[in-house]
């Protein structure tokens, strides 16, 4: 069974954001040694507190459907339309899941699955469900 880590914050959380792409750097080491960052849309790559964790020139590439490379680790990037959840994404960091992200991850095509949310209410009962690890950010 898929590991699931869930952090305990909401909003635009710069700290869980980098606590959640360390963890999943860690996990990916030891597996397949891919990460998925899997956000609502890919217009929330740029200008948002996910380009202060990555920084712009990452941001552009994974958005642009480049791959960039974190902690010995390929990172890809994907939107709620462009999501698969057929075959292998490695360690998926769902940022900020929607209710039709949630759905996607029903089947987990992944290694592990580290969720940092925007709105507690939207996503602890769903991750709790699945043995998620509640991770404190503080």
């Amino acid at each position: 069974m898929s590991s699931v880590h869930y952090f305990d914050c909401e909003g635009p959380d710069v700290r869980a954001i980098a606590l959640a792409l360390k963890l999943a750097a860690d996990l990916a080491t030891k597996g397949t040694k891919e990460i998925t960052i899997f956000l609502p849309t890919l217009q929330q790559a740029k200008g948002t507190v996910l380009t202060d964790v990555i920084g712009l020139e990452a941001a552009k590439k994974l958005s642009k459907g480049q791959l960039y490379k974190l902690g010995g680790a390929t990172v890809k990037m994907v939107s709620d339309r462009t999501y698969s959840e057929y075959g292998s994404n490695g360690v998926v960091v769902a940022l900020w899941p929607s209710t039709n992200m949630r759905k996607k991850l029903e089947r987990p095509s992944y290694e592990a699955l580290v969720i940092v949310p925007w709105l507690k209410e939207e996503n602890y009962d769903w991750a709790e469900k699945r043995g998620a690890k509640v991770l404190s950010v503080a």
